[in-house]
């Protein structure tokens, strides 16, 4: 395998971690607005999923070789992408959590919705360190220039979703396009590639789908979030911020639903 394939999966897995967590505050914006406390939601649950994967994907990278894993480990991370598209639905169409107060409501539908892709593909990077340090003799170099790409990674998912990816496939196609190419991540690695070729047909048919017009707003074209009237929000005290965090989105909450 090239010699600088860890670092080459270690960029994919980060630069999809910055997309998801980005596009998430769209995604709960149907039902929960964009306020401050979403995105702290998003972030803190994002963060912690990374973490419990760094945990379990370093057992894994010593318990197994990363060349048997990483294939299924990116297959793990498609399947988690497009879960959070269904739970996203599902919570936006029940509210099953909207007798909790407010903040709380945030904070927990982030934690289901995007706990299980975070903590997913940070599996990922151990088992891809493990694989750089054992083709390398100078480890401080090694795991230097590993962290330095997949920092590079985190850069560009943050530009390209913010510049091109949602203005190109809107915040559900954006999820699809990511879970495709890690799928094809996967594919490349193997090991059981019918399996991940299956599934490689099944998300680029979704995402073919999505992008018909009859899956997309009408007028097409990219609409800031600034657009249009919006409602500020007050802090008058801990009494007052359940109604208040519900009146932060005005137009904006109109925007983010139709994409």
């Amino acid at each position: 395998m090239w010699r600088f394939a860890p670092h080459a999966i270690v960029f994919c897995s980060a630069s999809c971690i910055m997309v998801v967590e980005l596009v998430a505050g769209r995604l709960m914006a149907r039902h929960v607005g964009s306020s401050l406390y979403t995105w702290t939601s998003i972030i803190g649950v994002v963060l912690a999923g990374m973490s419990v994967g760094n945990l379990i994907g370093g057992k894994m990278a010593d318990r197994w070789k990363p060349e048997a894993v990483l294939g299924w480990l990116f297959l793990s991370s498609s399947l988690a992408c497009v879960l959070t598209l269904l739970i996203n639905s599902l919570f936006a169409a029940t509210r099953p959590l909207k007798g909790l107060d407010w903040p709380v409501q945030i904070f927990f539908s982030a934690l289901v919705i995007f706990a299980l892709p975070a903590a997913v593909l940070g599996t990922i990077s151990p088992a891809a360190a493990k694989m750089a340090v054992n083709r390398s003799r100078t480890v401080g170099a090694t795991l230097g220039s590993f962290y330095g790409v997949a920092t590079a990674g985190s850069i560009l998912g943050t530009f390209a979703t913010g510049f091109w990816l949602i203005e190109a496939f809107g915040s559900r196609g954006v999820v699809l396009f990511i879970s495709l190419g890690l799928a094809l991540v996967g594919l490349c690695l193997g090991p059981r590639r019918v399996v991940h070729a299956v599934w490689v047909a099944v998300i680029a048919a979704a995402l073919a789908y999505s992008q018909t017009s009859s899956c997309r707003p009408q007028g097409g074209g990219y609409r800031p979030q600034t657009e249009g009237p919006t409602i500020q929000a007050k802090e008058r005290g801990p009494q007052a911020h359940g109604r208040d965090a519900r009146a932060t989105t005005g137009a904006t909450q109109q925007a983010a639903n139709s994409r």
